[in-house]
């Protein structure tokens, strides 16, 4: 009986030894690695461990993202740079590491950007370009005249004529693989043309007219909107239909030669004397749009704001005029509202 235990013990412990993938304890392992990068992009690598007596792999790629736990792997890196690789492997005996220093250096997209300038131009047909793109190794630009140029900082660009033009800057990788763009649309005037135009005599509009950036259902000469829709529309009185508008010069002296103004409380016309011509100057609000500023009001409206009305010019032809600008609510002022104006030549 007491040989055949012992036997029996023996049985089990060679078993057991059998049944274990480990190496034996006493033997620590040997961590390695080898790696190859990508020809078809430099920021990614094939990893590969070389390890021995390893029970278990931990890669750590070094920019604080990457985690890998398998014998092979492929990272992509996301930025260009030097990284430590890090292959930790390990048993029940211990740990061992092996590092490695590993620079990659793959394409970088571009990025197109640019901003428009008019500290500098010479004329209101001119807009200024300042490229402010980055990691692109050639441009074309598309000024939306049918002009191109293949120039990093073309510095400004001229039109020959008014017009609404959509620039367009493409950026594109040093291989040319990659091309990023930017749009921006901006508005030019030639000021002599405009000047000719805006020159002449102007009244209130009588017959009706669709504003093209507003919704104008009946085509009215005067209306308000209210959260972009048409609050109400006025009919003109006899002394507005009256009025006559001149701008004249560059900064556009208002000559008012009508014979009065609307009481809006009464809603009934009164003559008064003809009020002192009013300066005030054309100029840009935005990239899109010009507007006529002044320190008083004008054009028939008798509240002006604190530092007056800034108005929009809207369209203008050469026999319609239209303007608008933006007030408070007259009878609950928290809100706003926006008056239009429709004119046409005398």
């Amino acid at each position: 009986m007491k040989f055949i235990f012992r036997f029996w013990f023996v049985l089990v412990i060679f078993g057991c030894e059998t049944g274990i993938d480990d190496p034996q304890p006493g033997s620590i392992p040997v961590a390695d690695f080898i790696f190859q990068i990508q020809i078809t992009d430099g920021r990614t690598i094939n990893f590969a461990s070389t390890s021995k007596d390893a029970s278990y792999l931990i890669w750590d790629f070094g920019d604080q993202i990457g985690r890998g736990f398998t014998n092979s792997i492929t990272y992509s890196f996301a930025k260009n740079g030097t990284y430590l690789v890090n292959l930790t492997a390990g048993n029940k005996a211990g740990i061992n590491t092996k590092q490695v220093e590993i620079t990659v250096s793959g394409r970088v997209d571009p990025v197109a950007d640019f901003t428009l300038s008019f500290a500098t131009i010479s004329s209101q047909l001119e807009v200024g370009l300042v490229n402010t793109s980055v990691n692109a190794g050639s441009y074309l630009w598309n000024f939306g005249d049918g002009q191109t140029s293949n120039m990093e900082n073309p510095g400004s660009h001229s039109y020959a004529q008014s017009g609404s033009y959509q620039i367009e800057l493409a950026a594109s990788s040093a291989d040319g693989i990659v091309t990023r763009r930017k749009r921006i649309s901006v508005s030019v005037v030639d000021e002599k043309k405009l000047f000719a135009v805006a020159g002449k005599t102007w009244k209130f509009k009588t017959t009706p007219y669709q504003v093209a950036a507003f919704p104008s259902p009946t085509g009215s000469a005067y209306f308000v909107l209210r959260n972009g829709s048409v609050a109400y529309e006025s009919a003109l009185q006899l002394c507005e239909l009256n009025d006559r508008y001149s701008f004249t010069s560059a900064i556009f002296t208002n000559i008012n030669e009508g014979d009065g103004r609307v009481l809006e409380n009464r809603n009934e016309c009164r003559t008064v004397a003809s009020p002192l011509p009013a300066s005030y100057l054309f100029k840009r609000k935005s990239l899109t749009s010009f507007v006529l500023d002044l320190g008083i009001t004008y054009l028939g409206d008798i509240k002006p704001g604190v530092d007056g009305f800034v108005y929009e010019l809207i369209e203008l032809k050469d026999s319609t005029l239209v303007v608008s600008y933006v007030r408070a609510d007259q009878i609950n002022p928290v809100l706003l509202e926006r008056v239009v104006m429709v004119f046409e030549t005398e």
